[in-house]
């Protein structure tokens, strides 16, 4: 029995959740994950009736909101919609510096893939 605490769903609608993915929760079983024994998709789908398909993965370490649809013809359309990068995607990263500074800073650009996943394509 998972006794972990519930997931916080920031949106649902029949078509997909929006699921606030805590830090060090990994999505879903893969091999790179090891051994553990605690997932999202698991803990969500105690919580949610239905299907449910991920479209999307954040890494274990980060925080954020997970898109989830809730049936296969919204997978494939929002997977569609992220491989043509039509999707806004905003990132805010803490970043610790010995000194505290009130400056702001905002930079655009896009980000690019690893030259380890590249070399996979």
């Amino acid at each position: 029995m998972n006794t972990a605490a519930p997931l916080e769903l920031l949106h649902t609608d029949v078509d997909l959740l929006a699921v606030n993915k805590p830090a060090a929760l990994a999505v879903h079983r893969s091999r790179l994950v090891g051994t553990d024994d605690d997932y999202l998709m698991d803990r969500l789908r105690l919580q949610v009736e239905g299907p449910l398909h991920a479209v999307h993965r954040l890494d274990r370490a980060t925080s954020g909101v997970l898109l989830v649809a809730r049936h296969s013809a919204a997978a494939a359309e929002l997977g569609r919609q992220l491989m043509a990068r039509t999707v806004g995607k905003s990132y805010l990263a803490a970043v610790a510096a010995g000194r505290r500074s009130r400056a702001k800073s905002t930079t655009h650009c896009p980000a690019r893939a690893s030259a380890a996943r590249r070399n996979r394509r």
